[in-house]
């Protein structure tokens, strides 16, 4: 059941705040007097075209993610439409017809984009979720001495996988997700998302027959990367609380 206000229940669900006023309320800047139930909303200015201009500002994991599941859903559709036009050769494979190079390679896009966005939703989810007077300490590894990172040398020095394991399960009082069934989905995604972005010249290369599955396509083509931004989902919720925040409680697809 959806307890929004009627004001705000249809606003986008990628903004990063928005609530209205439970009483009125009279700014002591303009001196202008807002009505109870008045939408209030985090906004900023930017310059387009030459004008100020006055805009809501996202969440920055919300639009990873629905870049990510937009890029989803378009290489599903893609994907079925090649699986119909799947030819077989007289050794047994299958083949594309070489009118079919653009809309093969659309999908390898998106999927690279859904991929690429999920991950990257998890980035700018563990960075946000820093308090910004926050201090992480840990003993070095040579166990010398100890380690203090300001949030915004957490946010450049350390490790997405230090900061879900170690940094954020402090920040949000949870157990790490370390070792549980969503952390081994996280790796799988890290590590096909390192493969794209730190791209070696042997990924390009052809595979024979017996190595195609080392080949960096066939991960790419596999059924998990559609659930790429539900696996980034999963991890995000681990650390959700019931007072979570609007963008995720309105999400529109579900983490597995």
């Amino acid at each position: 059941m959806n307890d929004e206000h009627p004001k705000i229940v249809n606003r986008d669900w990628r903004l990063q705040a928005i609530t209205t006023l439970a009483e009125d309320f009279v700014s002591p800047f303009t001196g202008i007097a807002h009505k109870a139930g008045t939408p209030v909303e985090i906004a900023g200015f930017v310059k387009y075209q030459g004008q100020l201009l006055q805009m809501p500002v996202p969440n920055p994991g919300a639009v990873y993610l629905s870049l990510g599941q937009r890029a989803a859903e378009q290489a599903r559709e893609i994907l079925q439409e090649l699986q119909g036009k799947l030819v077989k050769r007289v050794d047994g494979t299958n083949a594309l017809p070489s009118d079919c190079d653009r809309i093969l390679f659309d999908a390898l896009e998106n999927l690279i984009a859904c991929v690429v966005f999920a991950y990257t939703a998890l980035e700018a989810f563990a960075n946000e979720s820093i308090p910004d007077d926050y201090k992480f300490e840990r003993i070095r590894g040579d166990k010398k001495c100890t380690e203090l990172y300001s949030k915004d040398q957490i946010e450049r020095h350390l490790s997405l996988d230090t900061k879900l394991d170690e940094v954020l399960p402090v920040i949000h009082s949870v157990v790490t997700p370390k070792g549980t069934k969503t952390w081994k989905m996280y790796i799988w995604l890290k590590n096909l998302r390192d493969r794209f972005i730190h791209l070696k010249s042997s990924d390009w290369r052809k595979s024979a027959p017996d190595s195609a599955d080392e080949f960096v396509w066939t991960d790419l083509l596999s059924d998990q990367v559609l659930q790429a931004p539900s696996i980034a989902l999963g991890i995000i919720e681990h650390y959700s609380s019931p007072d979570r925040p609007r963008w995720l409680k309105k999400i529109p697809f579900r983490a597995i």
